[in-house]
């Protein structure tokens, strides 16, 4: 399955540990997961498929579906044959919506996507930093001007030494930051103990490299990102965010400057991020650090009482 999605993605290699582990944390009390495989003659797995809920925007009967084949299986019906079988699923489980990803330059999977009823509701952009580029020094002055606010920069490395309940804190800070996302769908709370589990005690968090920021003697904004499970000389995003009442004052823009130097010292060769095409202030600070866009990546949504409605007709002769 690993290796499927790494003949896809060459350049954004999954790690069979870590996908093990992420399986493992899923909590299959609250949220619902298929995965499903086809093996050609010999055995071998060349295509996968997917149907879960998303736990951040957790709906009972909506629903996010993934279909991965290999290249060499490509246009051979393996991907309608995945898709029917989980859109019998989804009816199984009476979906209201289901969505789905593709990358921008993908076209073949958006038109295959398109062709089946979804249509795009949202893009994300990839972007990229060269670290090497990066003048380290930059965090300094972002660190003092934060400094003549009465802000200061910590980690949650030294936060863990200090405050006995930095990780519920951080999980507020986390809740109100991910619900101001701009986003086509509701976001919803993720339970402390799967957020601890999967964004602070995961093996690829770095701790020193987790910045917050304090203000008033509370935690405003947070920097959050991880190193990238399948090559170790990237950092890869989670999530950078602010309070709303905290906004306007350089926060955010020294949170990352402070994270590009950290990467700069300890020898990482690129930061990886997404963001939503509509948050016009972070493809800024993105912009002005000298972050590159890579990619895109579409979100497509398909309304399953439509689709419903159209298999009945057929069947009833009326279309």
């Amino acid at each position: 399955m690993v290796a499927v999605t790494n003949a896809i993605f060459p350049d954004d290699p999954r790690n069979v540990d870590d996908v093990r582990r992420r399986d493992q944390l899923w909590d299959s009390e609250r949220y619902d997961l298929l995965r499903l495989v086809c093996e050609n003659a010999f055995g071998q797995i060349v295509a996968w498929g997917q149907l879960n809920h998303l736990p951040h925007q957790f709906h009972p009967r909506k629903f996010r579906i993934g279909i991965y084949i290999e290249p060499e299986s490509q246009s051979r019906g393996v991907g309608s044959m995945m898709h029917d079988r989980l859109t019998n699923e989804l009816r199984a489980r009476r979906a209201t919506a289901v969505s789905s990803r593709a990358r921008g330059d993908m076209s073949a999977s958006i038109r295959f996507l398109e062709t089946r009823g979804f249509a795009p509701v949202e893009e994300t952009w990839e972007s990229r930093l060269v670290v090497a580029t990066f003048d380290p020094g930059r965090s300094i002055d972002a660190v003092a001007l934060l400094a003549s606010q009465c802000i200061t920069i910590t980690t949650l490395a030294s936060e863990r030494a200090r405050n006995p309940d930095v990780h519920k804190d951080v999980h507020a800070l986390y809740l109100a930051c991910i619900r101001d996302i701009p986003t086509t769908e509701a976001i919803t709370d993720i339970p402390f103990r799967q957020f601890v589990a999967r964004e602070l005690e995961s093996p690829n968090v770095l701790p020193e490299a987790y910045f917050l920021a304090v203000a008033d003697g509370r935690y405003v904004a947070l920097c959050a990102f991880v190193r990238h499970p399948g090559m170790p000389d990237v950092i890869s995003g989670r999530l950078t965010g602010c309070l709303p009442s905290f906004r306007g004052r350089g926060i955010v823009s020294g949170l990352k400057l402070c994270l590009a130097a950290y990467a700069y010292d300890h020898g990482f060769r690129e930061i990886w991020t997404w963001n939503s095409a509509q948050n016009a202030s972070m493809v800024r600070i993105n912009d002005a650090m000298g972050f590159v866009r890579t990619a895109s990546w579409i979100t497509l949504h398909r309304d399953e009482h439509t689709v419903a409605a159209v298999n009945a007709g057929e069947l009833l002769g009326t279309l």
